[in-house]
Parts: C-alpha cells; sequence; structure tokens
C-alpha cells in the first residue's frame, strides 16, 4: 500500500528524510485504536538503483505493532477470585506484528507491506500524530492515502454520475495531465490547505473540471460518487478511500527494495 506524505509549504527531499528520521528518533509508540499501538522499530538508509544513470534514497525498516494492557482487576481461573500483584514488565507486549516499509523522500512516498494488522487507515493515524510532534513551526502535514485508479476509471465510466464529493489538497510538484495540472497550480495560487467540491446530477464525466478533479483525488484527497454503472439495477456509491493502492510484487528479499523504489520513482517522479 501507498501513502503521499505532504509538507506544505512544499518542502525539499532533505527536509523529508530529516522529517522521518526525527520521527523514528523519537522512539515513540502511538496508540492507534483501542490499546493498539505501533512504533518504528528501526530505519536503514539505502542507496537504490533505477537505471545506471538514475539513482534514490530509500528509508526502510519495519514498524511493529502490539498491544498496550493497562488492565486492572485481573481474574485468576485457578482460584476463581481476582488475582493480586500481578506483575507484568513495562517494556515487554503481546500480539507482535510486523510489516517493512519504504520511504522515498524524493518522491514523498511511503510504501509498506499489506499483511492482517495493518490497516492503511491505522498507519495513517499512526503517521499523522508522530510527524505532529516533530514538524517545524508553521509547517503543515497530510497523509493521504493513495488509491486505486481503477475506482476513479469506475466513477468516468459510470453511465450516470449522480452525486460527486471530492476532497482535494495540492500536490507537492507531482506529474499531471493539463486539466489537472491548472487546477493544482490555481489551489497552490490560492493558498488553500484544501479544496471542496460537492456536485449533484447528472454530471457529466467528459467534463474537464470532473476529470481534474478525480485525476488529482487519486493521490492528493478523495471521491465519493454515486453512480449507476452497466448492468446496475440501482445506483451505488463509490468511495476511493475504501480502495488503496496495492501491487502485487513477487520478488526475492534482496530485491524487494529495488523493485519497489522503481515503481514509486517511475510512477511519481519521472524527471
Amino acid at each position: 500500500m501507498f501513502l503521499n506524505i505532504k509538507l506544505r509549504p512544499s518542502a525539499d527531499e532533505e527536509r523529508y528524510s530529516n522529517l522521518f528520521r526525527q520521527a523514528f528518533e523519537l522512539k515513540q509508540p502511538v496508540r492507534v485504536r483501542g490499546e493498539e499501538c505501533l512504533v518504528i522499530k528501526n530505519l536503514n538508509e539505502v542507496d537504490c538503483a533505477i537505471t545506471l544513470e538514475r539513482h534514490t534514497t530509500a528509508l526502510v525498516g519495519k514498524f511493529v505493532k502490539y498491544t498496550s494492557i493497562d488492565g486492572q482487576n485481573w481474574f485468576d481461573l485457578n482460584t476463581m477470585e481476582k488475582a493480586e500483584d500481578v506483575a507484568i514488565p513495562s517494556n515487554v507486549f503481546p500480539n507482535l506484528k510486523e510489516s517493512d516499509y519504504f520511504f522515498f523522500p524524493e518522491a514523498h512516498r511511503l510504501a509498506f507491506v499489506s499483511k492482517t494488522g495493518f490497516s492503511v487507515n491505522t498507519v495513517v493515524t499512526f503517521l499523522e500524530h508522530l510527524f505532529s510532534r516533530v514538524k517545524e513551526g508553521d509547517e503543515e502535514l497530510e497523509v493521504t492515502i493513495i488509491t486505486d485508479t481503477a475506482q476513479i476509471e469506475q466513477i468516468l465510466q459510470a453511465n450516470e454520475i449522480r452525486k460527486l464529493f471530492v476532497k482535494l489538497s495540492y500536490s507537492n510538484a507531482d506529474e499531471h495531465e493539463a486539466a489537472s495540472q491548472v487546477l493544482d497550480e490555481l489551489m497552490r495560487e490560492s493558498n488553500a490547505s484544501t479544496f471542496k467540491n460537492e456536485m449533484s446530477g447528472p454530471i457529466n464525466p467528459e467534463s474537464e473540471l470532473v476529470k481534474a478533479m478525480l485525476e488529482l483525488a487519486s493521490n492528493n484527497g478523495y471521491a465519493e460518487a454515486t453512480v449507476k454503472g452497466e448492468g446496475d439495477i440501482r445506483f451505488r456509491t463509490v468511495k476511493t478511500t475504501n480502495y488503496p493502492k496495492v501491487i502485487d510484487i513477487q520478488s526475492e528479499d534482496s530485491t524487494l527494495l529495488e523493485k519497489v523504489a522503481s515503481f514509486v520513482i517511475n510512477l511519481w517522479r519521472r524527471h
């Protein structure tokens, strides 16, 4: 799965690298849901060869998830009575799960291995809390889910679009089609941190405005639409954040990073 980590005002590669390093150096877990906590276990800097002439830097390591037990009033099954003096080491926690992550400061994109217990929303919550502790002065930070463009195509190819809601933030110098590039630049000029637009239909999917908003939404926001497609009896809702972008990479551990790096840089940093 993939996340777009964005700083405003726009930041360079060094700032993104420092942001992630500072977050790691905190070594502070974040409670993300109930008793579940996440922490960055380790961080290593690796030089990745995209081509013979093209290299990029990756910060790689593992996210760790565990359960923080703060319970009181324990019960002893042997005695069927309240347990007294239950001592749990303060540095040991159960239900360990790990997931590899790959952060590319040049593209300000983070990829992580999809595993049970590591939902994309959980990781977004974790990173937003962590980065909020290390961002500087007037910096604004946003972590957005990069969504599967197939859902955007579903909206655009629908026979009828009854409603469309889009929330956007401007990109950090990403490449776009002409129409969405114009919209992105207008958002920058306005100095607005977010842009929301709600439309009611019937909506023309061939509209340049609709296409521009949806193209930006796949990396820099989200879209929700009420549509009726081919073969649909009734209208249905398509919400892009329900479909995070996932790629299937068959690889040995030794080549996984290079394949992920190539995918990220070729897709989001082609220059």
